[in-house]
């Protein structure tokens, strides 16, 4: 089966699929923290990290493209920087696990990455239908995972939605009410102790 991908018989080596691994592998942190906090955070909120990780990691994936003349093997790289990137406080701490207390844990974790990193990549330049097959693999996983971050967050945000009527509904109630102005002067600072003495006498 490898050998038939490596020919492009099975899985044609487009730059759609990869493109689309990359921009969910950027989008999907931003929106995973928003589908957890949808009842109070509103989707604008998040919007614009979203649109800028997206443009970053589209921006590193065309690079790669232009270097590697590999789209798969591209998009495979940009969505794993992106990933390491937008985590990058996460995966610290699982490396902090390892060599807890040490102060060049980011060090350790920096080159054994840079490594793995390079021996992947020396892999899958030459075995091209390696790079395609595991594209479309870890595309089908960000799409599964940001299906369920939708699910999840869709009923959150229905919620808020209805709570913040409710709140803008009554609170048109009370302003059709006749209601006494009450005003709340707040001091932004004391006197000195001279002046207190001076005109309270104490």
């Amino acid at each position: 089966m490898i050998e038939e991908l490596e020919q492009g018989k099975i899985l044609k080596n487009s730059w759609f699929p990869p493109a689309l691994l990359t921009l969910l592998a950027s989008i999907l942190p931003s929106f995973y923290l928003y589908a957890n906090n949808a009842f109070e955070v509103p989707l604008k909120d998040v919007a614009l990290p979203m649109a800028i990780s997206a443009v970053m990691g589209l921006l590193l994936f065309w690079i790669l493209f232009a270097i590697f003349k590999n789209p798969a093997l591209a998009g495979l790289i940009a969505s794993l920087c992106m990933t390491l990137f937008l985590n990058f406080n996460f995966i610290v701490s699982l490396v902090d696990l390892v060599v807890k207390g040490v102060r060049v844990r980011v060090y350790y974790f920096t080159a054994v990455g840079i490594l793995l990193l390079l021996l992947a990549l020396l892999f899958l330049i030459h075995k091209k239908g390696w790079s395609v097959l595991l594209s479309r693999f870890f595309l089908i996983v960000c799409g599964v995972m940001l299906a369920l971050n939708v699910v999840t967050a869709v009923p959150q945000a229905s919620r808020r939605l209805n709570a913040t009527s409710f709140a803008v509904s009554d609170q048109a109630k009370k302003q059709d009410k006749t209601l006494p102005n009450l005003y709340y002067l707040i001091a932004d600072e004391y006197a000195s102790f001279q002046e207190i003495q001076k005109y309270y006498g104490y």
